[in-house]
C-alpha cells in the first residue's frame, strides 16, 4: 500500500484537474445553449459528449471525496457509483466512435 502522502497528493491533483474539466465542460454547454451560431448538428453532438464527460467527472469527484475521507464502501454502494460512471464512459466512447465514422464516411463517400 502506498504511503498516505502519495494517496493524498494523487487525490488532490485529480480533484484539481476534475474542477478544470468541470469548468471547461460547463462553459462549452453554456456556449452551445446561448450562442445562436452554435446551434448546428455537430455542436449538439459535442454538447452531448461534454455532458457525458461532465457526468464522468462528477462521478470521479465523488469517488475521490470518498477516498479523501478514507471511507470504506460496501459492494452495492461501489456498484451503484461505478455503474453510472461506466455507463457514461461507454456512451461517451460510442459517441466518439460514431463521430469518427461520420467523418470517415464524409471524406471517403462525399454527398454530391
Amino acid at each position: 500500500m502506498p504511503p498516505i502522502f502519495a494517496q493524498v497528493f494523487i487525490t488532490t491533483t485529480s480533484v484539481v484537474l476534475c474542477f478544470v474539466g468541470l469548468f471547461g465542460n460547463i462553459s462549452l454547454l453554456l456556449a452551445t445553449a446561448t450562442q445562436k451560431k452554435l446551434h448546428h448538428k455537430i455542436c449538439y453532438i459535442v454538447a452531448v459528449i461534454a455532458s457525458l464527460h461532465l457526468v464522468c467527472l462528477l462521478c470521479e469527484l465523488y469517488i475521490e471525496a470518498q477516498q479523501l475521507r478514507f471511507h470504506t464502501v460496501t459492494r452495492s454502494e461501489c456498484f451503484r457509483h461505478t455503474f453510472v460512471y461506466v455507463f457514461a464512459l461507454i456512451a461517451q466512447s460510442t459517441m466518439f466512435l460514431m463521430m469518427a465514422l461520420d467523418f470517415l464516411l464524409a471524406v471517403t463517400i462525399p454527398l454530391r
